[in-house]
């Protein structure tokens, strides 16, 4: 009785110790992924920082995620890319572009709001120009990172709704949401806008910062995530 009851012990302890040393290593390694992840994230960030200044975002919110408003949102992204693409000639400049949004701000409303009302539904679209946070996303073969950026902002009701990005300028706004190609003349533009190597850099294969939604086919963005001490620890 005395060696099974020692050996009882002797076991509890080392279960113990293996229960400890699994807690100290999830630990450690949910503590290294926040390292990444800060890390990875204040680094796309940067890089924005320098890529901001030279382009326009598009945003559209929906009302809801309810079918018939993401149907909606959608119509009133084409509906209104295709006014100030009439109105903007494809040569104009990024400032010159947020000189018309604030100039038309009242007009591109009211054209939304008509065109909403006359689809049968109560809410108003909000247009505004303003900055805001956008996560990583792919244009074509473009990746623009995570962080704060120029955007023209259309808010349907209450803007609760799984939401749409483009790029306004340089025209990156593709009008489906498949991985669109890149228009050559949209690319030359921009490689003309920026520093040769920050191009390149948007331009080659990058990870994802944890949480990010890229919206498109990530096939440009890889998350290989080597968990070594789980490996270690089945030899």
């Amino acid at each position: 009785m005395k060696f099974f009851s020692s050996t009882k012990k002797t076991y509890s302890c080392r279960s113990f110790k293996e229960q400890l040393f699994l807690a100290l290593s999830a630990a450690c390694l949910a503590l290294a992924l926040t390292c990444l992840t800060v890390w990875t994230r204040a680094k796309e960030e940067r890089l924005a920082e320098v890529i901001a200044p030279q382009v326009l975002r598009f945003h559209v919110l929906a009302d809801s995620d309810s079918p018939a408003d993401q149907e909606l949102k959608l119509q009133v992204r084409d509906l209104l890319l295709n006014e100030i693409r009439r109105d903007i000639p494809d040569c104009s400049e990024k400032g010159q572009i947020e000189s018309y949004i604030r100039a038309s701000e009242t007009k591109l409303e009211e054209t939304a709001n008509q065109f909403i009302k006359e689809q049968g539904f109560s809410c108003t679209a909000d247009i505004r120009l303003e900055r805001a946070y956008f996560p990583t996303r792919i244009y074509g073969e473009l990746t623009f990172p995570c962080g704060i950026y120029d955007a023209v902002r259309v808010v349907l009701g209450s803007g609760s709704g799984h939401n749409w990005w483009c790029v306004l300028y340089p025209s990156l706004c593709f009008t489906s949401e498949s991985f669109a190609v890149m228009p050559p003349e949209s690319e030359t533009e921009l490689s003309g806008l920026l520093d040769e190597n920050i191009f390149e850099e948007i331009r080659r294969e990058r990870s994802l910062v944890f949480g990010e939604s890229l919206g498109t086919p990530s096939a440009q963005v890889k998350i290989v995530p080597d968990f070594y001490f789980l490996r270690w620890m089945k030899q």
